[in-house]
């Protein structure tokens, strides 16, 4: 006899396996304290407050090349990031930048157990689910940003995917309407929207994979279409592409 748990059995059992493991692990650090300044003769004990800067994380080695600019806008400045992937043959793992340390955290449920348990000032991601399946934010991480890195629309993404992030970083404007759009129907506080293009798009032209002359073509949708691609990109200047240079990560 084989036993079966559906996926959404799955989560809430592991939302309240990771429920239990922070209170444990709230109430042993407690004792800790205590302990601490027991022995210390009643003088004031620090506690760990140790916070990593700036973390990316990845769920996959494919998003490399939409965080790969981004690391190398980051890298430039001079910024410390912690890039935490769950694939440990990710190519962030041995990137070239100074600045960016890769690290393999584990994949699955693995990943998300450490992420429940960070502690960092922020986190950009382009995971989406925050806060509603296995990720759940932490109490020790200061704000949550994810990247929509295609040029799609935001209603079309999965239900409740950006919700419980504090700002969203956006390929245009008209992902800006679909988010204001969200927030209203589902009585959400305004997030930090901010519009930086398709990254990865300019990493292609950069390195010669695409070719950058301006063209007309047909997709799909057709381009006189009002929600085809072409009508989307139309509007989208090499301005927009040019890495997080305008943006400020707090």
């Amino acid at each position: 006899m084989r036993l079966y748990i559906d996926p959404g059995t799955g989560s809430m059992l592991f939302a309240i396996l990771i429920g239990i493991i922070g209170a444990l692990n709230y109430l042993l650090k407690s004792w800790i304290v205590k302990l601490r300044f027991i022995l210390s003769g009643g003088k004031k004990v620090e506690g760990d407050t140790e916070k990593l800067p700036f973390i990316i994380f990845s769920d996959d080695k494919r998003y490399w090349n939409v965080f790969e600019p981004v690391c190398r806008e980051l890298n430039r400045r001079g910024m410390d990031v912690v890039y935490m992937t769950a694939s440990a043959d990710d190519p962030a793992i041995n990137n070239p930048y100074e600045h960016i340390k890769g690290q393999f955290i584990g994949d699955g449920n693995k990943a998300f157990a450490k992420l429940n348990f960070l502690k960092a000032t922020m986190v950009l991601s382009t995971t989406p689910g925050l806060d509603v399946y296995q990720w759940k934010r932490s109490k020790d991480v200061g704000y949550y940003v994810h990247m929509l890195h295609a040029a799609s629309e935001a209603v079309a993404y999965r239900m409740f995917g950006i919700d419980y992030y504090d700002a969203v970083l956006l390929s245009g404007e008209y992902q800006v309407q679909d988010v204001r759009a969200l927030e209203k129907l589902r009585g959400l506080p305004e997030k930090e929207l901010v519009k930086i293009g398709v990254l990865y798009c300019m990493g292609f032209i950069r390195h010669g994979k695409i070719d950058s002359t301006p063209r007309s073509s047909s997709l799909a949708a057709g381009h006189r279409a009002k929600n085809s691609l072409c009508r989307v990109l139309r509007g989208c200047s090499s301005a927009h592409f040019s890495t997080t240079a305008t943006l400020s990560f707090g």
